[in-house]
């Protein structure tokens, strides 16, 4: 017998691709109820709807929707804080998601970087860096100011990242980042201070300092950690490791990253429902 669940939910989002050019977006709030919906068909249904609508129907909140099925799956390991440790959804998605407990992100620290800097290049993936969302949150941090700060997409050196290049072939990755701050730098030749705005860019420090010793690098995360330090407790506990994975990142590759890295972490691969 079919399950009328089902059949709705794929009638609710046909709906919703061949409106979505034309209505504001959905909340969290109606996000969440589309998801108890279609109950354990929802993740089948999103990543369909991603794969047919992402280049069609960029408006369609994906991002807000993945920001929102993570953090209700982390909430039931009853943590006292949830991390967004990555900047695009911590500037695009942050300020619309609610949890049980308090959740923090990490954002470009553009005001540090100007108190210092001549002109600032905000590092991050493209979707980062093209969206409006940033557009905006560049406006409310650097107010008059904006003009000095550059948004760069640096998502070919997030690869490098990605890919464990910067672990496995250290002479191409040097080139890779020299060639990026060369070519940047030409253009825009004031800049003198960069923000590491995704989460692989703090792994290519060492690759920047060597390349560009004079330029001042800020990493986001470093402000998120002293506001998160006062829910943490005194004591002694585990570390679990959970990593998603994919035919293209496989869980395994990850771990011999973290074996490269000298970090020994029991990593568990789990699905997102």
């Amino acid at each position: 017998m079919r399950d009328p669940r089902l059949i709705g939910a794929v009638a609710l989002l046909a709906a919703l691709v061949a409106i979505a050019p034309f209505v504001a977006h959905p909340d969290a709030a109606q996000i969440r109820d589309w998801a108890r919906a279609a109950g354990p068909w929802f993740p089948v249904l999103f990543f369909t709807a991603h794969a047919l609508a992402t280049v069609a129907l960029p408006r369609i909140p994906f991002t807000l929707s993945a920001g929102l099925l993570s953090v209700d799956f982390l909430a039931g390991y009853e943590p006292s804080a949830i991390l967004l440790a990555s900047n695009a959804p911590s500037v695009t998605i942050l300020d619309e998601v609610r949890g049980p407990v308090p959740i923090f992100g990490v954002r470009p620290p553009v005001r540090e970087a100007l108190a210092v800097a001549d002109e600032v290049a905000v590092l991050g993936v493209r979707s980062l860096v093209q969206s409006p969302q940033m557009r905006e949150f560049l406006g409310a941090q650097a107010g008059s100011a904006v003009d000095r700060v550059h948004a760069v997409n640096a998502s070919p050196l997030v690869e490098l990242v990605e890919s464990g290049e910067f672990l496995f072939n250290r002479e191409h990755t040097a080139r890779q980042v020299s060639a990026f701050l060369d070519e940047l730098l030409a253009e825009h030749p004031g800049i003198n201070a960069a923000t590491l705005s995704s989460t692989h860019l703090p792994w290519l420090r060492d690759y920047f300092e060597q390349a560009r010793p004079e330029l001042r690098l800020f990493d986001p995360i470093e402000d998120v950690v002293d506001r998160i330090r006062p829910l943490s407790t005194l004591g002694s506990g585990s570390v679990l490791g959970l990593v998603t994975e994919n035919e293209h990142y496989p869980a395994s590759e990850f771990r011999e990253m973290l074996t490269r890295l000298g970090i020994d972490l029991e990593m568990h691969p789990v699905v997102v429902p």
